[in-house]
């Protein structure tokens, strides 16, 4: 049965927190007098995601040629989820993570999916939250497994929201992180380039989507090496912390666990 978003904003809480100093910005006109979408300016990506939300799933599924279905899969292993447990999907879009979470714990769990768009929580299913990335509606603790896909990039503070996902999880609780990355050897790398760099603006133009896309392009350039953000993951105070490329590094994976 699909449910209703629940709007839950924690008092104080007005959206991203930006914090200047330390948050990529990443600036994009794709033409003269349009809008620029910037992650320290939360009103542009949420605007972005709400053009985005009646083609998002479809246009994933064709510029990764359906492999996107396999990495959700990967993330949601990286859980181990199983009946009465719970488990949160953080900036969870249209639900693809949400959903597979659920499918793998079973009826008996508890999966939520938080976004702070709208019109992208509309067309998930199940428990749903509309807040903040940065500031999570929920009590120390609260949850067995956190996971979060393609989102940091999007992000005023991504660490922050790393921060705030470590901080709902139980002591020994799982965190999964799924995000764009890069091969590392010369020709997949090539080949990656040329798709990513060239044509996926180009094929979501054709769904009429070229700006949001072209600053998904630039936008990974922000994101941090995997190593370094290992790195953030350990000051954070987790354990058990790595990552494995995923479809000759198209893709990256990072795990790690609360501590006892």
């Amino acid at each position: 049965m699909r449910g209703r978003p629940v709007a839950a904003r924690p008092e104080g809480t007005t959206g991203h927190r930006v914090d200047r100093g330390t948050a990529a910005t990443v600036r994009l006109v794709a033409e003269r007098g349009q809008e620029e979408i910037r992650p320290d300016d939360p009103g542009s990506i949420r605007r972005m995601f709400r053009e985005l939300a009646p083609d998002y799933d479809r246009l994933n599924s064709v510029l990764t040629f359906g492999l996107v279905h396999r990495w959700r899969r990967a993330l949601v292993r990286t859980l181990g989820a199983g009946p009465g447990g719970r488990y949160v999907d953080v900036c969870a879009g249209t639900g693809m993570s949400t959903r597979a979470v659920r499918r793998a714990a079973g009826e008996e769990a508890v999966v939520v999916g938080v976004d702070f768009t709208p019109e992208m929580l509309e067309r998930s299913d199940g428990l749903r939250v509309l807040g903040d990335a940065l500031r999570l509606p929920f009590p120390d603790g609260t949850f067995d497994g956190a996971i979060s896909s393609f989102a940091l990039r999007d992000i005023a503070d991504p660490v922050a929201s790393l921060g705030e996902m470590a901080r709902v999880l139980r002591p020994g609780g799982r965190l999964g992180i799924l995000e764009i990355g890069r091969p590392r050897s010369a020709l997949p790398r090539a080949g990656f380039d040329v798709w990513f760099r060239g044509a996926v603006p180009r094929v979501a133009g054709a769904f009429g989507h070229r700006r949001s896309h072209d600053f998904l392009v630039r936008s990974v350039r922000y994101l941090p090496p995997p190593e370094e953000l290992c790195r953030e993951l350990e000051r954070l105070g987790l354990v058990e912390v790595g990552w494995r490329p995923l479809t000759l590094g198209a893709a990256s994976l990072f795990v790690a666990r609360r501590g006892t």
